[in-house]
């Protein structure tokens, strides 16, 4: 008779079926095993642990009357348990192998009516899910001597323009995302251009447009620079004083800003426009205006799915690209309508997941002063701080000059 070499499923599932407690040591989930009755005796075993029930042949073939004979020949799949970390490995390895082919065929399919973007996204994803065996349990010491390593480089943190912010969050982290969310006309593009322009001191820093032209926002910060009247620079009607302002005010706009205007940018093209600015200079921070006005990567779905896949899409760029996010996002018209129109974290529970992915989220809000305009006094919440405190600052907006100052509380 020929040797029938013993699967590695099977091989796992007699290991504990010998021995329980190599259940506790092992990675798998249910999804890595291939077979339907591996993934019912694993799923199984994995309940009857958690209940304190004792797991052997017995009683596990009491969980599926018919498959006695089957289950008890588990047990002669493999002589001793010692080796369940090896058939591990390679039922890690046999999972990985088939994911790999789903991928291939899924690129097959997409390759012809696909953007290479989104091949590219669909890949990065996917890689990201991928693992090859059990994995190793790193010591704690290990982790202690890399947290060291990491406390003792230089501060990656990006310092805000605001000495007051970044006492609450630090300044902008690499991998992060902030989110900055406001009613309309309140002043979210102003404050994320003023902190895209200084960031830009500091670095490179691309803006995504979706709402304003590149025109406009260099407008609004030669207005903020110059010291010259924004409705002035609009209407194009600069005396020659104002212009003297302008050009002194040149040397100010050497700085590395990119601004990208064009509408409906989907997380693929931000990803595809990094690449290509960063190939001539490093790219320390991502600008969007606004969350709500990108394109999703797929059609036909609601409101909510759609942020919500943005939203993921912009944390997992921001781990990718180890650089913070800083994205802004529309609230709904029910805030203004409240008693207390001031904006909270449960504003934010209609639009998807931003609250869950976000790092930090800030909520803006200017009250009116009278027949419904809104007052100069602008207030900065830290609703969300994933790494440090909760908190408010308050700023100055200066409409004439479109500029935000830093007051005291």
């Amino acid at each position: 008779m020929g040797y029938n070499p013993v699967e590695p499923e099977d091989a796992v599932i007699g290991s504990i079926l010998l021995d329980s407690s190599v259940l506790d040591n092992l990675t798998l989930t249910v999804e890595d095993f291939h077979k339907t009755s591996s993934r019912q005796y694993f799923q199984a075993m994995q309940e009857m642990r958690q209940q304190g029930t004792p797991i052997d042949s017995l009683t596990l073939s009491r969980k599926f009357p018919g498959r006695e004979s089957e289950i008890f020949n588990l047990t002669s799949a493999v002589p001793t348990s010692a080796a369940a970390d090896f058939y591990a490995d390679q039922v890690s390895e046999d999972s990985t192998k088939r994911k790999i082919v789903e991928l291939a065929q899924e690129l097959l399919q997409q390759a012809t009516s696909s953007e290479p973007d989104v091949l590219i996204s669909t890949i990065k994803k996917a890689v990201e899910n991928l693992t090859v065996g059990t994995g190793d349990v790193v010591e704690l010491t290990t982790i202690f001597d890399e947290v060291l390593e990491e406390l003792a480089a230089p501060s990656k943190m990006i310092k805000t323009p605001y000495s007051k912010l970044n006492n609450l969050v630090g300044g902008y982290r690499s991998g992060a995302v902030y989110i900055v969310a406001a009613r309309p006309g309140v002043g979210k593009t102003m404050f994320a251009l003023q902190n895209a322009f200084d960031l830009a001191k500091q670095g490179g820093v691309m803006f995504f447009s979706m709402e304003m032209s590149k025109g406009e926002l260099v407008k609004r910060l030669i207005s903020a620079e110059a010291k010259v009247l924004a409705e002035t620079i609009s209407h194009g009607e600069l005396n020659n004083k104002e212009w003297e302002s302008v050009a002194k005010s040149r040397s100010s706009f050497n700085r590395d800003l990119i601004i990208d205007d064009r509408p409906n940018a989907s997380i693929n093209r931000v990803r595809s426009a990094y690449r290509k600015a960063s190939r001539s200079k490093q790219i320390n921070a991502i600008v969007i205006d606004y969350l709500g006005l990108m394109q999703d990567t797929k059609g036909g779905r609601n409101r909510y799915e759609k942020v919500t896949n943005i939203s993921n899409d912009l944390k997992q760029l921001a781990r990718e690209l180890n650089i913070p996010i800083i994205a802004l996002h529309q609230l709904n018209r029910e805030v203004e309508s409240r008693t207390d129109p001031r904006p909270t974290l449960a504003d934010l529970r209609d639009s998807g997941a931003i609250e869950q992915d976000a790092d930090v989220v800030m909520l803006l809000h200017r009250p009116t002063v009278q027949d419904g305009k809104m007052g100069n006094e602008l207030m900065l919440w830290v609703a969300k701080n994933r790494h440090g405190k909760q908190g408010g600052v308050k700023f100055f907006v200066n409409e004439r000059y479109v500029r935000i100052s830093e007051q005291e509380v």
